[in-house]
């Protein structure tokens, strides 16, 4: 099984996370640079609130379009409804989260919460032509298409933020917003010409579909909802119980780490289909050794990662960072750990998902959630900021265990089989000079 003929897949949607890296190196040395710690602080906070119902809106009507979008032969149907649940989602979450403002900014001791709660409906609204775009590249796999709309976003949003420094007006959480606003909008625009095309819709009920989309959205909503509480609820603890700074130092950590972000999304693109093929063939052979090889490159990749974050981080904090996060260095080399256990998780999920058993990681990641709340609770109230690491690590120990577990009884995958592919890294070698 040759590893490096699944490297050519996908050059586009590596491309759009490429993009999505340059952009989180600019926003490190740009704007967590020069933000006050308390403002960018404000600003995740608002960032994260609109991510999550993004990411769950999409996976309650716009996953659900593109899982079926082959099997219909109404389309105009099909997106009508997604767009009903993916809208009527946002908009409900929208406007029961802004009846509670006032009290949510005193748990999260921001006292700007409920007055910028306000960009939460505006971005969801200025993104929502992207989104939609994006979800019917991914049906249509124009996926060239959403790394146009991604690099719009991308560096239209770097130069209105760059024109606000210059001009001297770059102090407070909404002069970052707003550019995202206006980005979006731009990109939004952008995405919609370009599919046109592709857009079908109708105004006419058909509780059939409605009721089809209902019933996968259900489920991939579920798994969103896990996945966005393990990933992103450690900010609103820090925030109940530390306060900005610490959410400010948290994601000024968390953004060095995006390399890891790029890793998982890498290995669902190419490990997936991959992994789906071979079962589907009846190689299980051949499925055992890919995702041994899958181990051994992932950690030939992010050992010299993880060495850079324990050998640089004074370096990232006190000069690129000016010393704004005292506890940043630390932070950074502990929580660059989650590197190690990162492999497993997602080589594990893709193989477990592709081998069409998508339930256990679902219940994998239930059991994470509830454990991940517990100790961020506890352990950010025991030892602070490092608490949320640790409870982060422990979290992901324990679910990378689980599906490490499950994959061995699946494949029979052994750790000397790992260690031996040694032999097969001159091969990859010599196949991409070849190649190259």
């Amino acid at each position: 099984m040759n590893i490096s003929r699944h490297l050519d897949k996908g050059f586009w949607t590596l491309a759009t996370r490429g993009t999505n890296a340059l952009y989180g190196i600019f926003f490190i040395f740009i704007v967590l640079r020069l933000l006050p710690g308390e403002e960018y602080g404000k600003f995740a906070l608002i960032r994260d609130s609109y991510l999550i119902i993004f990411t769950l809106s999409v996976t309650l009507g716009m996953a659900p379009m593109v899982k079926y979008f082959y099997d219909n032969e109404d389309r105009a149907a099909l997106q009508s409804h997604a767009l009903l649940l993916t809208a009527g989602f946002s908009l409900l979450v929208i406007i029961l989260l802004g009846l509670f403002r006032h009290r949510i900014g005193e748990l999260l001791n921001n006292p700007d919460f409920s007055t910028q709660f306000v960009f939460i409906p505006l971005l969801m609204l200025a993104s929502f032509g992207k989104l939609y775009a994006n979800e019917l590249c991914r049906a249509t796999h124009k996926i060239k298409l959403i790394f146009y709309t991604e690099a719009l976003y991308f560096s239209s949003n770097l130069l209105l933020i760059s024109w606000l420094i210059f001009s001297g007006t770059f102090h407070t959480a909404p002069h970052v917003l707003i550019p995202m606003v206006i980005s979006y909008l731009l990109s939004s625009g952008l995405g919609l010409w370009m599919v046109r095309s592709d857009i079908s819709l109708q105004l006419t009920w058909r509780k059939d579909t409605f009721s089809r989309l209902l019933e996968y959205g259900r489920f991939s909503f579920g798994h969103g909802a896990v996945g966005q509480i393990i990933e992103r609820m450690n900010i609103y603890i820090v925030s109940s119980l530390l306060g900005l700074q610490a959410v400010a130092t948290l994601d000024a950590v968390k953004n060095f780490l995006r390399v890891y972000e790029l890793y998982k999304q890498s290995i669902a693109l190419i490990g997936f289909p991959a992994f789906s093929r071979l079962h589907g063939e009846g190689r299980f052979i051949d499925l055992r050794s890919l995702y041994e090889k899958g181990v051994f490159f992932s950690y030939i990749l992010l050992l010299p990662a993880i060495l850079f974050y324990w050998l640089s981080a004074d370096f990232l904090f006190d000069f690129i960072l000016k010393g704004k996060y005292p506890e940043g260095a630390f932070l950074l080399r502990i929580f660059s750990l989650a590197g190690l256990l990162t492999i497993w998780q997602a080589l594990g999920d893709s193989l477990v998902f592709g081998i069409g058993v998508p339930k256990f990681p679902f219940y994998v990641r239930i059991i994470a959630a509830v454990v991940s709340l517990t100790l961020h609770i506890i352990l950010v109230n025991m030892l602070g900021l490092i608490g949320a690491v640790y409870a982060y690590l422990a979290t992901l120990a324990l679910s990378s265990i689980l599906i490490t577990v499950y994959v061995k009884r699946k494949t029979g995958f052994t750790f000397s089989g790992i260690f031996s592919r040694w032999k097969d890294l001159a091969v990859f070698v010599r196949n991409f000079i070849r190649k190259g």
